[in-house]
């Protein structure tokens, strides 16, 4: 035998072999995955801002990440990417994404900070502003920015993003008008909820939901301006809109007149702590972009309590043996049982502020009276009952902790009667 035709041709049949495995594994590759095309660069600038101070000002903070989406006319090719932010608002992305090869293809690119993994694009997904907003890592959590380019083609070029602020933002300048110790005092916005909803694919953010709940703007110790971020949304006068606590008192500003918080725009207040001055004159004017505030007026901020509060009466729907008219102030009830209505209502502990509870009776018929707390669904009655006419004084401070106090209701009490009715008027928290 030849021994060289025979290594000749089994060198033959090994290199067929290896071409035939080769062109069957580029069978399985798409051609757009062969080729790449540039990589989709891109950078980031801030529409507007609120102050040099702001971490967030010209360009995004390098604090911050951002995370990208970017679609063809047909799907999602990729899906929200995390970035980095550098100097002068570069952004890195932590996956190569490159613009397809095919002859005039071009790419939707959806872009938001801060970023959060969970995000769908085309979905309205959670978001809610931190309830700690005097640290920068809050304020940024806080800040939903949104930019967005469509039919973007291939460039080997950076592709600038310019974003824009999708919640409002809340300037409270305080002043100290009555020379109180501020060491260490805490600034709050209250009275605004701060749930919503964003969906990437649209920059579309929802209503404002959820519970009113208190943000931390920061922590000071002299007058001066402090920020915090809020969604946008409706606030009825006399809400109360800030508070600031000190060591040993507390202070609240109310609004004066009802107030739309809107989407990309700043609200500038003026909070001034008076010695004397109670009344309160916050008033809603127009609202600019945000970096150019508008100026909402001022606010003498009075000791929590100062002024007393009056009831807002109720009965909720799960109470069948009671009823209360608002239009002659009459309760009645036609059982013991199951027969509380609701006098005042607390979400982040009011009832701290306030230390007695006043209200009057009169055309008392048919049993005794009751008024009490909850705690959660725990409810705990005050006293031993009320069974004559006149005005009532309820000592609130027998109360172990009124900070956790939810509510406090009103109702009959089995006496000389288990039904009956009387007037209710009058019915306040003083301090």
């Amino acid at each position: 035998m030849n021994l060289h035709k025979f290594f000749t041709g089994m060198a033959s049949l090994a290199a067929a072999m290896a071409l035939t495995a080769c062109s069957q594994d580029e069978a399985d590759i798409q051609p757009s995955a062969l080729t790449k095309g540039n990589v989709i660069s891109l950078t980031s600038q801030v529409a507007a801002t609120r102050a040099a101070s702001d971490p967030q000002t010209t360009a995004l903070s390098t604090s911050n990440k951002v995370g990208v989406y970017v679609s063809s006319s047909s799907s999602t090719l990729y899906n929200n990417v995390e970035h980095s932010v550098g100097d002068a608002g570069a952004l890195t992305a932590t996956t190569t994404m490159n613009y397809p090869t095919e002859d005039g293809a071009t790419v939707n690119i959806y872009a938001y900070a801060p970023y959060t993994s969970s995000l769908e694009l085309s979905s309205d997904n959670a978001f809610s502003v931190s309830t700690d907003q005097s640290a920068e890592s809050g304020y940024l959590a806080s800040d939903l920015v949104y930019a967005s380019k469509t039919g973007q083609a291939s460039t080997s070029d950076a592709v600038s993003l310019t974003f824009a602020h999708k919640l409002s933002q809340l300037q409270i300048v305080i002043q100290n008008d009555a020379n109180i110790d501020l060491t260490n005092a805490s600034v709050y916005v209250t009275g605004t909820k701060i749930a919503t909803t964003f969906n990437p694919s649209t920059g579309t953010v929802g209503a404002a939901s959820g519970d009113a709940t208190a943000i931390k703007t920061a922590t000071i110790s002299t007058a001066g301006t402090v920020y915090a971020i809020v969604v946008p949304q409706d606030i009825a006068a006399n809400t109360e809109l800030v508070k600031i606590t000190t060591s040993d008192k507390t202070y609240i500003a109310k609004l004066t007149s009802a107030v739309t918080f809107a989407a990309g725009k700043a609200h500038s207040f003026t909070a001034r702590i008076a010695p004397n001055e109670v009344e309160l004159t916050l008033n809603a004017s127009s609202i600019t972009e945000w970096g150019s505030p508008t100026d909402f007026g001022s606010a003498d901020m009075e000791e929590a309590g100062a002024t007393p509060l009056e009831a807002t009466i109720s009965k909720p729907s799960s109470v069948t043996n009671a009823t209360w008219d608002a239009t002659t102030n009459t309760y009645s009830w036609t059982a013991t049982n199951n027969n509380l209505i609701d006098l005042f209502t607390f979400s982040s502990g009011e009832l701290a502020n306030y230390n007695t509870l006043t209200f009057t009776l009169s055309s008392l018929s048919g049993g005794m009276v009751r008024v009490g707390y909850y705690v959660g669904s725990s409810f705990t009655e005050l006293g031993t009952g009320f069974g004559s006419n006149g005005t009532k004084t309820v000592d609130l401070t027998s109360i172990s902790d009124r900070s956790t106090v939810t509510k406090i209701s009103f109702g009959g009490r089995a006496g000389s009667g288990d039904t009956g009715s009387v007037v209710l008027t009058d019915v306040k928290l003083t301090k």
